[in-house]
């Protein structure tokens, strides 16, 4: 047994030196597995966050777009109206042409309710209101031409309006999105 015994310490040293360098050795790759996830960790983020970035930027571009784009359509809709509106003048001759039970029936519908008209209406269809109410007052109260057509011109422009909005959103959503 004492032959052995310089072996045995010879193993029991070297083995033990083996299993720290070999700590050591797992423990440095260990650290560097760890430092290279938190490094595509954090590339990942910065994509993320550029990526964000850009489309935000889209965003604001597209909305910029369609903005200025709704505006030009609602100019061009109210020179459109006012044209209309002047050359109607040079066609109607303010004859009778609805009475004030068929106006009475006109004004019942949704749009005419008063907390759903908005307060930018123009003044033909406010003063149709207006002759809509004072209708029961009044039994021989009668839209003339002139009205009908001023509604005519009035609602005109208020789908006019609401197309533009809804064409600006549809161009902005293809703008930001890419969809056709």
């Amino acid at each position: 047994m004492p032959v052995l015994l310089p072996y045995f310490v010879a193993a029991l040293f070297f083995s033990s030196v083996g299993g720290f360098a070999g700590y050591r050795w797992a423990d440095y790759f260990g650290r560097v597995n760890l430092m290279q996830c938190e490094q595509d960790h954090l590339k990942a983020v910065n994509e993320s966050n550029q990526k964000a970035r850009e489309n935000i930027a889209r965003a604001y571009q597209a909305s910029d777009k369609a903005i200025l784009a709704a505006m030009q359509q609602a100019e061009a809709a109210q020179a459109k109206t006012e044209e209309i509106s002047h050359e109607l003048k040079k066609h109607t001759t303010n004859r009778p042409c609805l009475s004030s039970n068929a106006r009475g029936v006109l004004h019942t519908a949704a749009a005419f309710k008063r907390n759903a008209m908005p307060k930018h209406t123009g003044s033909a269809l406010e003063s149709n209101l207006t002759a809509a109410e004072n209708s029961g007052d009044n039994a021989s109260a009668v839209s003339t031409d002139d009205d009908v057509a001023a509604w005519i011109a009035t609602a005109t422009q208020r789908y006019e309006e609401c197309r533009t909005r809804v064409d600006a959103i549809a161009q902005w959503d293809r703008e930001k999105n890419g969809r056709h």
